[in-house]
């Protein structure tokens, strides 16, 4: 009798690589298809645990409510992961991406059943030492930003010890940070981070981190990017970064930035937090007239040292405040014509074909039903297109759109028929068809599942 013919297990690992284990279907797969063999159950489980979540409580405490605990209980997952760890501890030399993400319930007092961060006891102590190689560290919360300074003492204590053996990491969801808190990540290669405090009492090492891709997501207060991103201050060494995403209050520390890695760089994704109608960057128009009533375009961020760069990412936005909205104000306020502005601030020699560039509009407190269509949408668009018309590149520039419009402090869900209807405005203008006749600017929805896209 003819043996049974084998797949390799090559093959397998190949076919079990199409498998989402994010999914419920896919974990579910997974999870049948171990049961084969144990062969194909190793495959499976170092699939199955290559990224886990470990969900925690985070509530405040203190008579102040500021001190900021981590807590275990029934409905958390940190501990029923140690003990399987424990009851089968091949598992944690699987686990290599591990995401602690933490739901806030300010003013939670413990009933005696739940473990907290400032016990030595808490699982999640136990947990990370067992992760031998774990490359990639995410934390994220719902419902608000961490203070560093005030998070518990022993939970702040803890986080440094496992960071340094980290590839990547993503601690924006703490405000403060001190820089030292880099100082053994030697072998970081990718960076998430919000506010970072200068460690005054703590020298940087001789030898810092080489990143690949930085993203910084400011906030207000300290800490913010150019208070540590001068180079004696700073915990990385960017010199050779490929991408760059900035969500910033300011651009300021940006031609600090470009200049050491102008070279490398590959991706930028600009986005400028400023959405006060009185910033010096935001202009102001009419909902009764297309001309600009206050038009300000300062001088943008000098990008004509970005040769190598493959893809530029542009994020502006369109607004009218709630104050608008109560006084009856027609007016509305957009930094479009100043982000636009650093189009032409792109190299002219040498510009590589094969740069897309993406220009993000996000619409805030825009009535959908009768405001919509009274922008100045060739005016507005016009900005873009003039800039385009002077980029030696093959590719349109993609315009990408919010699906939702927050209007007067709701959001107004527009739906897939929006593109429909911003097309039919946009049809009816000639200027605007202009642009679409040159093939210069097409538009999608951004979403978080597929995108609508389509030229107009």
């Amino acid at each position: 009798m003819a043996s049974q013919l084998a797949l390799p297990l090559e093959l397998v690992d190949k076919i079990l690589g199409g498998l989402d284990p994010k999914s419920r279907s896919g974990r579910a797969t997974l999870s049948s298809f171990s049961c084969t063999n144990r062969a194909f159950s190793i495959l499976c489980q170092k699939r199955l645990f290559y990224h886990i979540r470990i969900v925690l409580v985070t509530t405040s405490r203190g008579s102040d409510q500021e001190s900021t605990f981590y807590l275990e209980d029934a409905h958390t997952t940190g501990a029923k992961l140690l003990e399987l760890l424990n009851s089968s501890p091949h598992l944690a030399a699987y686990i290599r991406s591990v995401l602690i993400t933490a739901w806030l319930r300010p003013g939670l007092k413990n009933d005696g059943t739940a473990k907290s961060s400032a016990s030595p006891l808490f699982p999640l102590y136990s947990i990370m030492p067992k992760l031998s190689s774990l490359k990639t560290l995410h934390f994220f919360g719902h419902g608000s930003l961490y203070s560093w300074p005030n998070l518990e003492p022993t939970m702040r204590a803890f986080l440094p010890s496992i960071v340094k053996d980290l590839c990547e990491i993503d601690i924006s969801q703490f405000l403060g940070v001190p820089t030292s808190f880099f100082a053994k990540c030697l072998h970081l290669r990718n960076a998430v981070v919000s506010n970072l405090l200068v460690a005054q009492d703590t020298a940087l090492p001789s030898t810092k981190t080489q990143l690949d891709f930085l993203e910084v997501r400011e906030n207000l207060g300290e800490g913010r990017l150019k208070t540590w991103i001068q180079p004696k201050t700073c915990p990385f060494d960017i010199t050779r970064l490929t991408a760059l995403f900035l969500s910033v209050r300011d651009f300021e520390p940006l031609s600090l930035i470009l200049t050491q890695c102008s070279s490398s760089l590959k991706v930028l994704e600009l986005r400028l937090l400023q959405t006060k109608v009185d910033s010096h960057v935001m202009s102001t128009f009419s909902l009764n007239n297309d001309e600009p009533i206050n038009l300000r375009s300062p001088a943008p961020p000098n990008l004509d040292r970005l040769h190598s760069l493959r893809r530029l990412t542009l994020r502006s936005v369109i607004g009218r405040s709630v104050l608008d909205h109560s006084i009856g104000d027609p007016h509305y306020h957009t930094n479009i014509p100043y982000v636009a502005s650093m189009l032409d601030t792109l190299p002219r020699n040498s510009r590589s074909p094969k740069l897309k560039i993406i220009f993000e509009i996000c619409i805030q407190g825009i009535n959908a039903e009768d405001e919509l269509e009274s922008l100045a949408w060739a005016k507005l668009l016009g900005y873009v297109g003039k800039e385009r018309h002077s980029l030696c590149v093959a590719q349109p520039i993609e315009l990408v759109w919010d699906r939702y419009i927050n209007r007067a402090g709701s959001n107004s869900y527009i739906g897939d028929d929006s593109h429909t209807r911003l097309r039919d405005i946009w049809e009816r203008d000639p200027d605007l068809r202009k642009l679409r006749e040159a093939n210069l600017i097409f538009t999608s929805f951004a979403n978080s599942g597929a995108r609508v896209s389509g030229f107009f």
